[in-house]
Formats: structure tokens, sequence, C-alpha cells
């Protein structure tokens, strides 16, 4: 498609240590047009998290990784590129959250001051611009007083205000591509419902693009339109959400349909 956002093809990740050499993702594709949610579905282990580190190009600069196939980015190829090229992406046109907020935010800084970070450094904004748009950020997420929070340091926050925090980041410079790698997992399932639902409307508003990855496919039922299933570094099955869920063709599938209890997102309006 002439709009695809993101076009990653035979994606493969291995890793040598001495004589062993293991290949953790083997042949994967998928696509991502602007706009699009795709969930990348399956259990620990089977290479969800290492295909999105690739596509940041967090995967193959250190020794005895070896990635390969293809990751274009608008078009252009990306597999491969430096370091000093990745930076000047990652943070602006793509940004990520990670399972646990507390490994993305610095706990002796003030929440306010780590957001205004990203804006300044990819934006080249002022300090007290990035910080108004700092507590804007936080205020889109839900969290409130804003301004008043924005002073408060990472330990003064629960488990929930963390990750939206941390939601907060990655969005405050509008990237076109927002990854989110089981974000909710070590939240109870209300606090679960209500960030899913956050992270659906804030990437509908803005058009950004989302790979959401998880174990769990009930959790991703009303946030992406697309769901691709890996199992043992391969993409198994893909398909519109709806049609994974009435009609799963590989057992896998209705292993992981199977698996899990049903989580309601809270509906806006």
């Amino acid at each position: 498609m002439s709009n695809e956002l993101l076009k990653v093809e035979d994606l493969r990740i291995g890793f040598q240590s001495g004589g062993a050499r293991t290949e953790a993702v083997r042949g994967v594709s998928f696509s991502l047009r602007p706009g699009e949610r795709l969930g990348l579905v399956g259990e620990s282990g089977s290479g969800k998290t290492l295909s999105a580190k690739a596509v940041m190009g967090l995967i193959g600069g250190r020794p005895g990784e070896r990635v390969s196939g293809s990751v274009r980015w608008d078009g252009e190829e990306w597999c491969g590129k430096p370091e000093t090229a990745w930076r000047k992406l990652r943070g602006k046109e793509m940004a990520m959250v990670f399972q646990d907020p507390m490994t993305s935010l610095n706990p002796l800084m003030r929440v306010g001051d780590q957001i205004a970070e990203v804006p300044r450094l990819h934006e080249g904004m002022g300090k007290k611009a990035a910080r108004r748009r700092a507590v804007e950020a936080l205020a889109a997420t839900g969290i409130e007083p804003a301004a008043e929070r924005a002073r408060e340091y990472p330990h003064q926050f629960s488990g929930g205000m963390r990750q939206r925090a941390v939601l907060a980041m990655a969005m405050i410079c509008r990237p076109r591509l927002l990854i989110a790698d089981e974000p909710t997992t070590a939240l109870d399932v209300t606090i679960q419902a209500k960030l899913l639902a956050l992270m659906r409307d804030l990437c509908i508003r803005e058009q950004t693009a989302l790979l959401f990855i998880s174990h769990d496919l009930h959790v991703v039922r009303d946030v992406c339109e697309r769901v691709a299933v890996m199992r043992h570094g391969e993409i198994v099955e893909t398909g519109a959400t709806a049609d994974i869920f009435d009609h799963p063709q590989h057992p896998y599938t209705r292993a992981l349909l199977a698996a899990t209890p049903r989580i309601e997102l809270e509906k806006n309006g």
C-alpha cells in the first residue's frame, strides 16, 4: 500500500554466544497505516518485544545480536541504519511505552521535568514552554491537578499514574507511531480498562498508529482493529480483530481466546 507508515518484512533476530546460535524471531512480517491499531499477541518468549525493539532500532547493536530483513519507515529502509540516525526518529516520530513504568522514570527527577525533556530535545523548545506542554500532556491522560502533580516525584505516583505519566511522555511530541509493550500487566483490572480506553482514544484523536503488545487477546479486542498472533518467533495468524475472535483458524489462537477472562473497556460518552 502506498500509505503504509511502517512495513516489516521477513524480520529475523538471532543471538550468538560462543558456538551456540539461537533465532528468536523468524520471518515476521506486518504493516501499519497512519492511525491504524495493530495488536501483537502471544505468550511470553514468543518474540513480541524483540520484534518491537527491532522496529525501534534497539536490537542489533551489541555483540552477538543479529537482525536481518526489512524495516521500512515512510517508505525508507531503516534496518541497518546507525544509532545516530535512530536517535532522531525515536521519541519524535515513534515512541514506546514499556511494561514497567519505573524503568522509564528517573526516581530523582520530578515527573514534569522528565516529560518536558522530550520536546526540549526533539523540538528545541524552551524550558518554560516545555514545562507547559508537559502539564498539558499529563492533563490529557487524566492526571489532575496536572500542574501540582508535575512537581512530584515518581514514588509519589500510584502504579496507574506512573503508567499514565509514561504515556504522556511518549505522546508529548505527537509521534506517528506508538508502541505499547504490555502496558497494563501490573495494574488491577479497573485501572487496566481505563488506561486502555485512554490509549485508544488518544491514538484516534491524534491519528497515531499503535502497535499494542500483549499476551492476552481479550485485552486488545476493543483497542485494536487488527491482530497478529505470534508463537515461537513466528506470526501464525493475522486478520481483522472481529475475524480473529469470531473465526480463529489456528489452534494456538483458539487456546489464547479460551485462556483469559473478558475485560470490558469504559466507553466514553
